[in-house]
């Protein structure tokens, strides 16, 4: 895969599709995702992204592990308002950790669907790294929690 003109990943031979249908009668803003990010198995800040439709922004919250709204926005993106914390938030949260097990940094990406834990993906490159945070600090509060060679 190609981003920004350099390569990220590994080529990716075969790629297997799961089709679900789900229930998004209920939903304010859509199907809600959460991007955990986790740092040697412990979810630190999330993503709650919303608002989805194909070539507009997307709308964003930053959160921190205790779902404690941050004053961060993500640079080019809508602020997603008004979102509560889901009822399985701290079992969504587990999931991410048990996933996220024997790795520096991975943002483990989950869905909740009436109650049921969806897996979205694992991915090492958020946005190839160029994402850029309003306020700047935040990208330092990230790199400080990777921490190579930890157990």
């Amino acid at each position: 895969m190609y981003w920004g003109g350099e390569k990220r990943e590994k080529k990716i031979e075969r790629i297997g599709v799961i089709r679900i249908a789900l229930n998004l009668s209920k939903v304010d803003h859509g199907l809600l995702d959460y991007k955990f990010f986790c740092f040697n198995g412990r979810a630190e800040f999330l993503y709650v992204m919303g608002d989805r439709h194909v070539g507009e922004k997307v709308s964003v919250s930053v959160f921190n592990r205790d779902y404690q709204r941050l004053a961060v926005k993500r640079e080019g993106d809508h602020l997603l308002t008004d979102v509560a914390m889901p009822q399985n938030y701290f079992e969504l949260r587990k999931t991410a950790e048990i996933l996220s097990q024997g790795f520096p940094h991975v943002r483990v990406d989950l869905y909740d669907s009436c109650g049921k834990i969806l897996f979205g993906e694992m991915t090492f490159y958020n946005a190839s790294g160029y994402m850029k945070y309003d306020p700047d600090c935040f990208d330092f509060e990230l790199g400080r929690r990777f921490i190579i060679g930890q157990e």
